[in-house]
Parts: structure tokens; C-alpha cells; sequence
């Protein structure tokens, strides 16, 4: 095999495919990029995979002699980088058993695996034009979906997905896709992240799986090299999951997790008491403020928020923000809209109050209360206001066209039970 690049290029395909290299497999072959060079089309295709996730990629390149050839990726891509922009050559000795990557007057000679016992990665189901599909395939549903759409679904709720692997559902992520939606769910059992976003586009059938977080991570990844109509390839079959994008047939397919997911609409509340608004900069910085006499403090102290508006008095009413830790204590007041009259108490986890702040996109974050001790929602203001205007308020947005809720579970008040 030999085929010329420049530098840059073949380094940039390298990080694409690399990712889904294995880093602690004691199967060497995981360690490695397959090659496979096509004289006659001048193409390069490069698989990498830890048999959870796959990664292949086809790239035009000028191919001298073809064949196949399964690399070292980590030397190979760190040599890659670390040369000068300008021509490069990679090309394979006669046995076979080793390869060359040569640039000006640089080059690294590096022990290669036979090819032929590269595992087989999955293939693009043919209905979606991917090369042709094994007779034997699973059947999949097959469709694609705006990339950005997409994108921000998922990135909104990744975070919340468990890194407890003893509950390997949870450490996945929810995807259901609907005519016109995807709906993504993530939950640690301490808070819950759920969106459902528009997507334009055709689904065959109401597809739902369980992606591993660090393979929906890939898949947001891969979505920012969406093609000129801005549009990824999904596929889904029983087992597994497919995306692809771009021109050069970037392709990621992923394991899903088995198991039921918790059915997280019956921990929805179907209404609140009470609705409050405040700037969303402004509480995530009064949150960071307190976090940081909180240090690494374990359990986390709670952090309060105490809503009020005095009767009788201008504005919109404040949140008084408390938190008291071995180290000392922070207290901070904003304004906040709360209807006359009104007063409530409820305490957090201030560092996943942070992150729920953190995750909504809006100026103004509404939170949605019903005692201190019951879960409470956060939403994008306007999007809750939007919802009213339109009669179809409510938690869930599955309730109403589209939307972005975080659910949280609230910590008992220390200051009240002597603690």
C-alpha cells in the first residue's frame, strides 16, 4: 500500500478515527487504524474500533499502490502531528508487516497487525445510501435529521447521565426518535435532564434506544461535519446505532445498552404551586460565589434559596442565597420575580444546581416549585411563557410542541433540623 497526503490532512483524518481507538483493550489490534487503499478510485478508508463504538471514514487521496494495512494509531497520529505542514507518504514494506510515514526529510518506520483480523464494523443500511448491505443485516430504521437540531438536543442533557457503572443504564442516554422530534432523557437518579427537539425530516417508525454517553458525545462530534444540507444519517436497529455525515461517509456505530429505562414522566409533577424567575447569569454567578466556600466538602452542604416579596412593597420580589459550610459562610441577594405576597424556602446541591443553571440557553431561568421537599423544575423562561401564550403550559415536554425541562431533587433544610 502507498498513498500520498500532505501532513495536515492525513493528521486531521487520524483525530477523527483515532477516537474510537481502544486505550486499555488487551487485544493489541484495538490499539490500531485499519487502512484500506483502492487504486482504481483513489480513496482511503481508515476504521477504528473498541467494540463498543466504530468509527470509519472514506477520503479522497491520491492511492500509488493499493491494499491493506492495520497501524499503531497513537504513534502514528502523534508522529502525524508533530510534523511540518507539506507532503506526506505513507506506504507499507513488501511483507506487509510494517509501514512508513516519510514528510521532507522526516520519517517513522512503524511494526504493523495482520488486516485480516481486523473485526468487521458495521455497514450503513443500504435504504439510506450507504454501500450495500449484508443480506444478514438487522433491520434498522433509517432517516436523517437536522445536525444543529440535533446537536443542541443532545448536548443539553449529556451531563446528566450517570458515571456509576454499577447502574449501566443510567449511564446512557434516552433517544426517541417521532415524526418531526427526538426526544433525549438523562438521569442520574438525582436530577434529570429531558428535551425534545424539533426535527424536519422523515422517520421510519418510532425508533428509541439507550446510547452510551460517550458514544452520543461522538455522535455531536460528528454532527458538526454535517455535509452542505447540514444533515446527519441516523440508523437504529435492536442492538445498535448508526450516524453519518458528510461527503466523506464519516460513520459512527455504537453498542446500545440493554435494559429498561426508568420511566421518568411519572416523576414529572403534573403541576406547581408555585412559578419564580431570575437572571440566568446572574444566579449561576451568586451559585459560584457559594460553591467556593463549599470547596470539596462531602456530602455537600445545601445551598438555599429563599424567594419572598414583601406586600405592599415595589419590584418584583428577591432570592436570598445561603450557603453555610465548614469553611464559613456566603450569603448573596438578587432580584427575582415573585408574585406579591408570596415567600418560599427550598435548598440544593449546589453543584447541581450549577449545572441545571448552566444547561438552560434562555436569559431568565424559571423554577417551578411545589413543597421544598418535592422535586422542582427549571425551564427556559421564555419558552414557559411561550408555552402559556399558547395555552399548553405544563412540566413535561411532552405535553407541548417542543421544549427543554431539568428536574431536580431538592436537599433538606440543615438550618432547620438543628444540624
Amino acid at each position: 500500500m502507498k498513498i500520498r497526503s500532505t501532513s495536515g490532512m492525513l493528521s486531521g483524518l487520524l483525530e477523527m478515527v483515532a477516537r474510537a481507538v481502544s486505550a486499555r483493550s488487551p487485544i493489541q489490534l484495538l490499539s490500531a487504524i485499519l487502512f484500506e487503499a483502492d487504486e482504481d478510485a483513489n480513496l482511503l478508508t481508515m476504521k477504528a474500533t473498541d467494540m463498543e463504538i466504530s468509527v470509519s471514514l472514506t477520503a479522497d487521496t491520491p492511492v500509488e499502490q493499493g491494499g491493506r494495512v492495520a497501524i499503531p494509531a497513537k504513534p502514528l497520529l502523534q508522529y502525524a502531528k508533530s510534523l511540518p505542514e507539506g507532503e506526506a507518504e505513507l506506504e507499507t514494506d513488501e511483507s506487509g508487516r510494517g509501514a512508513t510515514l516519510s514528510s521532507g526529510g522526516s520519517s517513522v518506520y512503524l511494526n504493523c497487525y495482520a488486516p485480516d483480523d481486523f473485526p468487521t464494523l458495521p455497514v450503513f443500511p443500504e435504504s439510506s445510501g450507504g454501500e450495500e448491505a449484508d443480506s444478514d443485516a438487522p433491520e434498522a430504521a433509517a432517516f436523517s435529521v437536522d445536525a444543529a437540531a440535533f446537536s443542541e438536543a443532545a448536548s443539553k442533557v449529556l451531563q446528566f447521565a450517570s458515571k456509576d457503572e454499577g447502574r449501566p443504564v443510567l449511564t446512557g442516554v434516552l433517544v426517541a426518535f417521532s415524526e418531526g422530534s427526538a426526544t433525549l432523557a438523562a438521569t442520574d437518579s438525582y436530577r434529570l435532564g429531558l428535551n425534545r427537539q424539533k426535527l424536519d425530516g422523515a422517520v421510519e417508525g418510532t425508533p428509541t434506544a439507550i446510547l452510551p454517553a460517550r458514544a452520543l458525545k461522538e455522535a455531536v462530534r460528528l454532527a458538526s461535519l454535517a455535509g452542505e444540507d447540514g444533515r446527519i444519517e441516523v440508523a437504529v436497529t435492536e442492538n445498535q446505532a448508526m450516524f453519518r455525515a458528510g461527503e466523506a461517509g464519516l460513520t459512527l456505530a455504537t453498542r446500545l445498552i440493554d435494559g429498561n429505562y426508568p420511566e421518568y414522566g411519572r416523576l414529572l409533577p403534573h403541576g406547581f404551586e408555585e412559578t419564580f424567575s431570575v437572571k440566568r447569569d446572574d444566579l449561576l454567578t451568586a451559585i459560584g460565589r457559594a460553591r467556593i466556600v463549599a470547596g470539596k466538602q462531602t456530602p455537600p452542604p445545601p445551598l438555599k434559596l429563599a424567594f419572598s416579596h414583601e406586600e405592599g412593597t415595589l419590584g418584583g420580589g428577591e432570592v436570598a442565597i445561603s450557603l453555610a459550610a465548614d469553611t464559613g459562610a456566603a450569603t448573596e441577594v438578587l432580584s427575582a420575580d415573585v408574585p406579591e405576597g408570596k415567600t418560599f424556602d427550598i435548598c440544593f446541591n449546589p453543584h447541581y444546581l450549577a449545572e441545571a443553571v448552566s444547561s438552560i440557553s434562555d436569559d431568565t431561568v424559571a423554577l417551578r416549585l411545589n413543597e421544598p421537599l418535592k422535586p422542582a423544575v427549571l425551564r427556559p423562561a421564555a419558552e414557559l411563557a411561550a408555552e402559556a401564550t399558547n395555552g399548553s403550559a405544563g412540566a413535561d415536554p411532552e405535553g407541548s410542541p417542543h421544549g427543554y425541562l431539568h428536574l431536580i431533587m431538592p436537599m433538606r433544610d440543615q438550618s432547620q433540623n438543628g444540624s
